[in-house]
């Protein structure tokens, strides 16, 4: 159902205007056309900036090395000033250009820096250099797209820093223990992140979602046995499921519901070995979730009548 008949059954219900519901349209177009002009705006940032650096990588050897540095400051502030000019005069979609230039140009310049002076940064460290730099930028952004490129950097450049191979043996030996606190981990940040509306926080609750069902995952692949590995994860999408019915997240919920059907059909298949058993275990299984959802949708009326002949 799209936002045009969800809206006109919001009018047949009585529960807005025609005024309403045609200022709500008007308003998701604008917000839908400013989306796409600002993705275009960026677009074509990145693309004259991509020339720059071809023609300047042309002439590389031949510019000093001060006017590198010099430059890539000198550029670095001028959008830095943008943004705050912009900004000033409510020209959002221009400031938020400006800031993803500047985002970018902080990337830059830390590897124009390494190369010029034969500095051994790994390019981990690199990364995490990039996050924590760039963060100032990040969090004045008013749109969640830094964010988004953000957290993913910030994640890379961490477990680099401290060792990936550091985090697979940690699932390799205990992977029960470990995809409880690191799933467990993310889904504490979903619900603390959730509490926010700045749009650096919504890129957080994404991303925490996004990296829960990765652990889960993991940690999976690494369970040593079949029915723990199983449980573990039913439990800990069963909390995610609670706290997106609890906070009317529907997308989430539906979500969650598939990757718990998902893993019914993994077990599914790790503990029958013909394609009979597994069909008819899934047959019970939905005949059991149809009869929960029947029960409680019919305790619920029996409740609410109950509780509408009170006096």
């Amino acid at each position: 159902m799209n936002l045009t008949q969800k809206t006109q059954k919001w009018v047949n219900e009585q529960l807005i205007s025609s005024d309403q519901q045609k200022k709500i349209l008007q308003y998701e177009t604008d917000q839908r056309s400013s989306f796409f002009v600002l993705g275009m705006m960026w677009l074509g940032i990145f693309c004259i900036g991509l020339g720059i650096v071809s023609v300047i990588a042309a002439h590389w050897m031949i510019i000093p090395e001060s006017v590198k540095v010099g430059a890539s400051g000198l550029l670095l502030g001028s959008c830095l000033f943008s943004a705050y000019l912009f900004f000033q005069k409510e020209k959002h979609l221009l400031a938020e250009v400006s800031l993803f230039f500047a985002f970018l140009m902080i990337g830059g310049g830390i590897g124009l820096i390494a190369q010029i002076f034969n500095l051994p940064v790994h390019s981990t460290e690199g990364l995490l250099l990039w996050a924590l730099l760039s963060l100032s930028v990040v969090l004045i952004s008013q749109k969640a797209l830094l964010g988004l490129l953000w957290v993913p950097l910030f994640v890379g450049g961490l477990l680099g820093y401290l060792k990936l191979e550091l985090l697979f043996f940690f699932f390799e030996q205990t992977p029960l223990l470990t995809t409880i606190a690191i799933a467990g981990g993310f889904l504490i940040l979903t619900f603390m992140a959730d509490k926010f509306s700045a749009p650096f926080m919504k890129a957080v609750y994404h991303w925490s979602i996004i990296l829960f069902f990765v652990t889960l995952v993991l940690g999976d692949f690494h369970a040593k046995t079949t029915v723990s590995g199983f449980f573990t994860t039913i439990l800990l999408l069963g909390l995610m499921e609670f706290f997106a019915v609890y906070y009317h997240k529907v997308k989430l919920f539906n979500w969650t519901s598939f990757f718990v059907a998902v893993r019914f059909l993994v077990l599914y298949f790790q503990l029958f070995d013909n394609l009979t058993m597994t069909g008819l275990s899934f047959i019970v299984s939905g005949i059991v979730l149809l009869s929960i959802i029947f029960i409680w949708y019919k305790g619920k009326q029996i409740f609410f009548k109950k509780e509408n002949k009170k006096p």
